[in-house]
């Protein structure tokens, strides 16, 4: 354990994201310490180096998910996406150029056409496609999603692919997309916000078109039928699978989860099931938040 940083952070809206070509990492989150305003680091895990403080959103980024970030391959650019809380919680963009172990960004671009939206928002990067999707829900309404089209990489601007819903009309929250490299497709978890659904733990699978910026879905399934929340899922490489973690109540939980299709089906063997035939193990009772993360050694 090292001590990295000497300032205030939101831990709720810490999060990280891993750029393998060059081996680092960066830290994008809110500073309690800067009025919630929106700063990242570049860390280097060979040499233990952490470079300067950068701000991607001025303002305050808020919400649990309210800071996330990815890294887009084709473009070799960093992107994070916020809500500003400074600009009628509007969806912000940021895209970031990684240098050693400085980071230098573009004006943060509103994706959310005007909206509210609320903490929420995440994306993911499609490697296949090679291009990024932003997942997020408007204030009170529909959950949406949002292509990222083509990134310019003379001044970190992007363009974007028309927003459209992805459940149905209906909300989410703690929405976690990944990317499942072997089936090549975009499967996004989330607490339900379907009238009468009790924010259960579900689950669907999408099918990025990159040249219409456009996202198809396949059946949403459900995997606990209690009210479930901070969602985090990582894909284990070798069994080719999600683990998923999450709370219920006090209690965090965790499932397998294997894409079969364009839908979500249970991995094989399993004999003790609930919800949609996925064993749930409770791995901690009296939890707060979560972080996951796959060894693949």
């Amino acid at each position: 354990e090292r001590h990295l940083l000497s300032i205030g952070t939101n831990s709720s809206t810490m999060r990280l994201a891993y750029d393998s070509t060059n081996n680092r990492a960066i830290l994008a989150f809110a500073s309690s310490s800067f009025n919630n305003e929106g700063v990242a680091y570049v860390y280097k895990p060979s040499n233990e180096s952490i470079g300067t403080r950068t701000t991607h959103t001025t303002g305050s980024a808020n919400g649990y998910n309210g800071v996330q970030g990815d890294f887009y391959e084709t473009a070799q650019r960093l992107v994070v996406v916020t809500q500003n809380v400074n600009d009628s919680n509007h969806g912000y963009v940021a895209i970031g150029t990684v240098s050693g172990t400085t980071l230098t960004w573009g004006t943060p671009i509103e994706f959310s056409e005007g909206s509210a939206i609320t903490g929420a928002v995440s994306l993911v990067y499609d490697a296949t496609v090679g291009k990024c999707v932003i997942f997020y829900r408007v204030d009170n309404g529909a959950a949406k999603y949002r292509v990222i089209d083509a990134i310019d990489t003379s001044d970190n601007s992007c363009t974007f692919g028309s927003a459209a819903n992805w459940n149905g009309g209906h909300g989410a929250s703690y929405i976690q997309p990944k990317y499942d490299p072997d089936e090549q497709k975009i499967v996004i978890f989330f607490s339900d916000l379907e009238s009468g659904l009790s924010s259960r733990l579900s689950g669907i699978v999408g099918t990025l078109n990159g040249g219409a910026n456009t996202v198809s879905f396949g059946t949403k399934k459900y995997f606990d039928t209690t009210t479930s929340g901070y969602i985090l899922a990582s894909y284990d490489t070798i069994h080719k699978l999600f683990v998923v973690v999450y709370t219920v109540g006090n209690d965090g939980k965790a499932k397998a989860i294997k894409v079969d299709g364009t839908t979500l089906g249970p991995v094989a063997n399993q004999t003790t099931t609930t919800g949609d035939g996925h064993v749930e193990t409770t791995f901690r009772s009296n939890v707060g938040y979560l972080g996951l993360a796959y060894d693949r050694y």
